[in-house]
């Protein structure tokens, strides 16, 4: 009898310690929509971050050969000025920069204040 006494106070501490581990309906469903909700918001981060560099790479891309092409088109008018490419040695090359800049900047004004705006103030 000490034997089925025994067993049965086993089973029921046993049981007891289940008991203990069982977790609440509660907590299980915070647990199921905190995963989900991890997991759509690292989705959407991964999502934004291909966008967005995508994008930036294609804006990148755009610029850079909108800038090599008005680069060409100066190197092609310096030409067709000299009619030789003495124009790009380094020690004229500074001066000629300056001169397609100075260039340049005259054919986009819109009016003749513009080039005073863009001058920084003098220092006092």
């Amino acid at each position: 009898m000490n034997d089925e006494n025994e067993k049965e106070v086993s089973y029921s501490q046993a049981n007891n310690k289940i008991k203990a581990y069982r977790v609440k309906i509660q907590t299980k469903l915070f647990l199921i929509i905190l995963c989900c909700c991890s997991v759509l918001i690292l989705c959407m981060y991964v999502m934004t971050q291909w966008t967005l560099d995508k994008g930036l790479i294609k804006y990148v891309n755009t610029r850079a050969q909108a800038d090599l092409q008005l680069t060409a088109d100066s190197i092609a008018q310096e030409y067709r000025d000299s009619g030789n490419w003495d124009f790009l040695t380094p020690r004229l090359h500074r001066d000629n920069r300056k001169k397609s800049l100075t260039r340049t900047e005259t054919q986009h004004a819109d009016d003749s204040g513009r080039r005073e705006r863009m001058r920084p103030p003098p220092h006092v």
